[in-house]
């Protein structure tokens, strides 16, 4: 499975950085639209969370009362989408943060207002409002949000519904500026007809990448790509490498453009489809 990481954890570096083509047109994960709703340059925002030890738990029951909130803003066209990632691997004891909340927005401007038109107390007017004030109370105790990236995405590669999807395999990558002037053509020409192979032979299911909004020279990292998969058997069938790699040899030079990278294996926990079990 060696050959797999470097494919398609590292070798992808080369088709997420994205500065000088126009923002795609679909968002790659969300699992519901409003057709009123223009997805001109649709933006998903990934949040660190470090849950404090021993507050696993409080922290499900935490994302499961904010999921209402989600739902609402959905029906509103405010988000298009949102989940709650578990860390699977790397594992470490001293890992900054061990979930990532993921929401996307139709547009950049509903992130900066995402409640805009939500009736809160409607939302809660079923609850206790002694409950609601503990639930809040422990949103603060049970977690830190340690950061935020904002990324606009491009097109998603597969035809899974994006809600089916539980595993996913996020690269962060860092692309300097010279090395980012003639990666376009690699893209199209090499890197992303490999990709379509890797999902239409069943490899993968969905397959996603997208640059930072705010990033600069000094940022860890500019870009980031998403493999995505249904079930946990990803690892089980080794893809062929060789016949690929026999067909189109400059695919398979995706190193030559990224300077660092970091990768992430997530596991889907909480959904807009399914609170925390």
């Amino acid at each position: 499975m060696k050959r797999l990481s470097i494919i398609l954890m590292l070798g992808l570096c080369s088709a997420l950085f994205i500065p000088d083509q126009a923002v795609a047109q679909k968002n790659p994960v969300a699992s519901q639209k409003k057709p009123a709703v223009a997805q001109k340059n649709p933006v998903i925002a990934f949040e660190y969370m470090q849950v404090k030890p021993g507050n696993t738990k409080e922290y499900m029951q935490v994302e499961n009362f904010w999921r209402d909130i989600h739902i609402a803003q959905l029906k509103n066209g405010n988000i298009l989408d949102w989940f709650v990632w578990e860390v699977v691997a790397p594992y470490r004891m001293d890992n900054p943060y061990q979930y990532v909340v993921i929401t996307v927005y139709p547009e950049f401007s509903d992130l900066l207002h995402p409640y805009k038109g939500i009736d809160l107390p409607k939302v809660f007017s079923k609850i206790p409002k002694d409950s609601v004030d503990k639930m809040l109370t422990l949103t603060g105790e049970s977690r830190d949000m340690v950061q935020q990236d904002i990324f606009f995405t491009g097109d998603p590669i597969g035809t899974l519904h994006p809600d089916s999807i539980n595993y996913m395999l996020v690269s962060f990558l860092k692309i300097t500026p010279e090395k980012s002037k003639g990666y376009g053509s690699f893209i199209q020409g090499h890197w992303l007809p490999l990709v379509r192979k890797v999902v239409k032979d069943g490899y993968a299911d969905i397959y996603w990448q997208g640059s930072a909004t705010f990033s600069n020279d000094n940022s860890a990292y500019n870009s980031i790509m998403a493999i995505c998969w249904k079930n946990d058997s990803m690892y089980d069938t080794r893809p062929p490498f060789e016949k690929y790699e026999k067909e189109d040899p400059i695919a398979f030079e995706g190193y030559k453009w990224y300077t660092e990278i970091h990768n992430t294996l997530l596991r889907k926990v909480v959904s807009l489809s399914a609170p925390a079990k």
